[in-house]
């Protein structure tokens, strides 16, 4: 699975977050409320997986040192995404990623 399809997911439901996390199927904040995707529940490789398609080398070590980062990211068509938070115990495979929260981001106007 690639991070976009489930950003997808976020933008064509009105999602204002993306909550991934190990041992529960993806979340969408929608009007406030929690709505879980029809997806089989994520394991710790799912989200780490998923967290090192968004990550590149630098983030991931600030990631392993300091078990947090904060980024953007941006998925073609579909505009731009805050890592709101992403919190590891690990990068070790087999461990935990706790959450990935991604928010949908109004990219800056360039001049």
């Amino acid at each position: 699975m690639h991070i976009n399809d489930l950003l997808k997911q976020a933008v064509v439901r009105g999602a204002s977050d993306l909550h991934i996390m190990a041992g529960v199927a993806p979340l969408l904040r929608i009007n406030g409320e929690l709505t879980s995707l029809n997806f089989p529940l994520f394991t710790a490789d799912n989200t780490l997986e998923l967290a090192r398609q968004i990550l590149n080398t630098e983030k991931l070590n600030v990631l392993e040192q300091f078990g947090e980062v904060d980024l953007s990211t941006e998925c073609q068509g579909l505009g731009y995404f805050r890592v709101k938070k992403l919190i590891g115990s690990s990068l070790v495979p087999g461990t935990q990623l706790v959450n990935l929260l991604l928010k949908a981001e109004t990219p800056l106007v360039k001049m």
